[in-house]
């Protein structure tokens, strides 16, 4: 059976058993036409073990980088060796509804129109507790606005076109963080139709390692709305998204966590996120 879907999935000595629940996930999906292209760096520990794990499924293909290639290279690397119409994410820590690749491949083909699909998360700790539930906008106008002030889609729920990769670019490995926000913009610059499921279809696991990811993640925010933005949107939706996310690069962890979780920029960024109680 040929693949309709390449998953790409990169990897780095992550949690043994986050990763057999993520690997478990995509394998036992009620859709089946699909590969998984695994990208290892080198000295992963769990290369070998998951070699096994999955040796007697012919839909996976593992690739071992011989020298450290970094995430978003990496990234690529998988995407050259993809031969499906369709190409979806999922991080190595996170896992799948086991119906998302059928309801995903259903959408696109009843709707030609559409290049990037999302859907909603379910967020989780690192017991697999359910922390909140976040839903995003479904319609493209409504994603593309969400842009000027957050993420319009959520990355490791995406399925899209591989024809659109192909004519438009893959990931910008200028960018070591950010990267999906990059693609995003440019995409939607040159006309991509995106639209999210209503549904919770993705589980992604929320660790505490914000904090040292932050100084980056920021830079290369605003690096991809000062690239794209200005084309997007009138002049001064532009320049207050370009300033807000200037501002925000150079405020304190601490002051943005707090930013983040104000009524404001709940409203401004245009989905919705119910917490959940959890007895841990």
């Amino acid at each position: 059976m040929s693949p309709v879907i390449s998953v790409i999935m990169t990897t780095y000595n992550e949690d043994k058993d986050n990763f057999i629940k993520c690997i478990d996930s995509v394998l036992n999906q009620t859709y089946k036409a699909f590969e998984l292209i695994l990208v290892f760096e080198p000295g992963d520990v769990n290369l070998e073990f998951i070699t096994t794990h999955t040796s007697k499924d012919d839909r996976v293909k593992i690739i071992a980088n011989k020298e450290k290639m970094g995430f978003v290279k990496s990234l690529n690397i998988g995407i050259s060796y993809a031969t499906g119409k369709y190409m979806a994410r999922i991080d190595s820590d996170d896992f799948c509804e086991l119906s998302r690749f059928e309801k995903q491949v259903k959408y696109l083909e009843a709707h030609p129109n559409i290049d990037v699909l999302g859907t909603n998360l379910t967020l989780i700790d690192k017991y697999n507790n359910v922390i909140s539930k976040r839903k995003y906008k479904t319609d493209h106008k409504g994603i593309k606005k969400s842009f000027l002030f957050t993420t319009g889609v959520a990355h490791p729920s995406i399925m899209l076109r591989m024809e659109v990769l192909q004519k438009f670019g893959a990931y910008n490995e200028e960018f070591t963080c950010s990267e999906d926000l990059e693609l995003w913009l440019r995409l939607i610059r040159n006309k991509c139709l995106f639209a999210n499921i209503d549904e919770h279809l993705v589980n992604y696991r929320v660790l505490d390692i914000e904090e040292s990811r932050n100084e980056l993640h920021w830079k290369f925010n605003f690096k991809a709305r000062f690239k794209h933005v200005p084309y997007l949107w009138n002049p001064i939706y532009a320049s207050v998204s370009i300033m807000a996310f200037k501002v925000f690069s150079m405020l304190s962890v601490q002051t943005r966590s707090q930013l983040a979780g104000s009524k404001l920029l709940s409203g401004l960024k245009g989905k919705k996120e119910i917490k959940i109680e959890t007895n841990n």
